[in-house]
């Protein structure tokens, strides 16, 4: 293993890739079965992978390499205000209305360039899973792109404990903040609260308990998480997630909402 290093990328850059490069064909093609047949061709297996890079402008890409290998990726998609963007032009006048009275959130958050990004996914090779390539991605793309609001919906206790750990960024995931090292619900909370509202009803997502969504894909064999070595910050959440998983069975699945918001955001003044 050498020393990975991550390049940016546009969905059209990589799609070319694609028809070359038969190991990122694997990678992007093999990561999840839940909802798809399992490609039986070389054709199927590409036809699978441009569905993880799909020729969208609000998307930006980023590669984890091997040296010339591609050994992950993480696509993060920009809401924009506009009538091109449903989602963001549902987003935007929602949360200003839920926040109308925090003048200081609103002018605070004009000064992001593009202030809203949501995961479209994440892949990383099984051999290079935990190895720090996820995290890698992500800071490099928080670097770059610089986010007030990242989004993103999982049930993957690693997924969320790294964004836990992402600097100058408070985490939440299914209405808890869940920022390793930080103990006090205070004004960011308020904030959290606001987001989620926003995000759920732009997705056209039913929310459950008001912090969790369901799934219509069916859920993993294994479709309970395993709370005993999570941090006491996702302990609780993991718990509700489990519970409410037990109880609409394995037909469909649960998933938790996970925002990172820019530390800024949370404070008054």
């Amino acid at each position: 293993m050498h020393e990975v290093y991550v390049q940016q990328a546009t969905p059209i850059e990589v799609r070319r890739r694609l028809e070359y490069d038969n190991h990122l064909v694997r990678l992007a093609s093999n990561y999840d079965f839940r909802d798809k047949i399992v490609p039986t061709s070389a054709h199927a297996a590409l036809e699978f992978a441009k569905q993880e890079y799909p020729n969208d402008p609000r998307d930006t890409v980023f590669l984890a390499h091997d040296a010339n290998t591609v050994v992950g990726s993480l696509v993060l998609t920009s809401w924009q205000e506009n009538h091109l963007d449903k989602r963001g032009q549902a987003f935007f006048p929602i949360l200003n209305t839920h926040l109308r009275k925090d003048r200081d959130f609103r002018k605070k958050l004009s000064q992001f360039q593009n202030p809203v990004f949501d995961v479209r996914g994440v892949v990383i090779s099984p051999e290079y899973r935990g190895k720090g390539v996820g995290k890698k991605l992500f800071l490099t793309a928080m670097e770059t792109l610089n986010p007030a609001i990242l989004g993103g919906q999982t049930r993957n206790p690693a997924a969320v404990l790294l964004r836990a750990t992402l600097p100058g960024y408070r985490t939440f995931f299914a209405g808890k903040e869940v920022t390793i090292g930080r103990e006090n619900l205070d004004h960011g909370s308020e904030i959290a609260r606001g987001i989620l509202i926003s995000y759920a009803f732009a997705s056209d997502i039913e929310l459950n308990n008001r912090y969790f969504h369901i799934d219509k894909r069916p859920a993993l064999a294994a479709n309970r998480v395993d709370t005993s070595t999570l941090p006491e910050e996702l302990k609780g959440p993991f718990f509700q997630l489990n519970l409410l998983q037990m109880q609409i069975g394995s037909s469909r699945t649960v998933m938790g909402h996970v925002f990172s918001i820019h530390e800024s955001l949370c404070r008054k003044g």
